[in-house]
């Protein structure tokens, strides 16, 4: 199992690969990518894994959770992993508000309060969403601020507004997948599931310290 040490070094195994670069093409595969896979977390393929493995590989704080498997290895893990995604007594949430104040109004009797859904944040997204003509697809029964419609509307992002729209809406809605990662943790979470969780986490460090440099 991980440690909050372990997690917390994710900013620090960031700070060593620089080198490791994605193009602005990339960046934006690999949000959409994330989307796909957090959004419907069964219908995850072999080319899915192959495509996460490739962007962990040369990225040690990613691979010393599961260095030597392959992607075929990868795929039955994460099947058995995913069953805490789906567990419908203790599921593992992907929404942001269960891991931030439901609501600051001071004023409110849920202000402060954290572990539920549908909070300040989902309806901040809710207006994001809106303030560019864009909402969510009802079939998909996803929450305005899922991990997934968030990776989504990045994507959107880096591919139609300038990096320092990226930026702050990575400080704003994407910085809990720390958070996340030791929830999964806690509830002992399979390698397969704390390696995606990671990358995710790693993904939003390294696009928020380029999207910085690019406005210098």
């Amino acid at each position: 199992m991980k440690t909050a040490s372990d997690i917390v070094s994710i900013e620090s195994s960031v700070a060593q690969n620089h080198g490791l670069k994605c193009s602005a093409e990339q960046r934006v595969e690999m949000a959409y990518l994330l989307a796909e896979v957090f959004g419907d977390p069964s219908g995850v393929g072999l080319e899915h894994f192959e495509r996460l493995l490739d962007f962990a590989s040369g990225r040690p704080g990613l691979n010393k959770n599961s260095p030597h498997l392959k992607p075929g290895e990868f795929q039955t893990g994460w099947l058995q992993d995913i069953v805490l995604l789906l567990d419908g007594e203790n599921p593992l949430s992907l929404d942001e508000s269960v891991y931030k104040a439901w609501t600051k109004q001071k004023s409110h009797p849920l202000s402060g309060a954290t572990g539920r859904c549908f909070g300040d944040p989902a309806a901040h997204m809710i207006a994001v969403l809106e303030s560019f003509g864009l909402s969510l697809e009802p079939d998909r029964g996803q929450a305005p601020d899922s991990l997934s419609t968030l990776f989504e509307f990045l994507g959107f992002l880096l591919e139609n507004r300038p990096s320092g729209e990226v930026v702050t809406f990575c400080h704003d809605h994407l910085d809990w997948i720390g958070e996340l990662e030791q929830c999964a943790s806690r509830l002992n979470a399979g390698k397969a599931l704390l390696e995606v969780i990671s990358l995710a986490n790693v993904f939003v460090h390294e696009t928020v310290d380029e999207m910085e440099k690019v406005d210098g």
